[in-house]
């Protein structure tokens, strides 16, 4: 069995660290590379797009909507990266089931 001081020890100095100014200021570099990142796919999906069917607008634009919404500082960093990369595929795979329609080719 764990002994309860040493993991409020372990707790206290997780705090210490996380408050300190190299750690706002990592967390403050790494926010501003992540909205970087987001804004990058999202000029490439305008450059890249090629809208053929008006589904794929409708689908890019939820897309755009759902990589907007800014993680809330309880959550974790992992959750947040797992729902853009699940928002993400989810668009691919709706966009190449637009396009097999309307092309009627199978993508792999």
């Amino acid at each position: 069995m764990m002994n309860v001081s040493y993991v409020q020890g372990a707790n206290e100095g997780f705090d210490r660290q996380a408050n300190s100014s190299l750690a706002k200021e990592e967390t403050k570099e790494l926010k501003k590379r992540h909205d970087a990142a987001i804004e990058n796919l999202l000029r490439l999906i305008d450059v890249k797009a090629i809208y053929i069917d008006g589904q794929v607008g409708a689908i890019i634009s939820k897309l755009r909507i759902e990589l907007s919404v800014v993680n809330d500082d309880d959550d974790f960093w992992g959750e947040h990266l797992k729902r853009l990369k699940s928002s993400i595929l989810k668009a691919i795979d709706e966009i190449r089931e637009v396009g097999k329609e309307e092309l009627k080719i199978g993508f792999s």
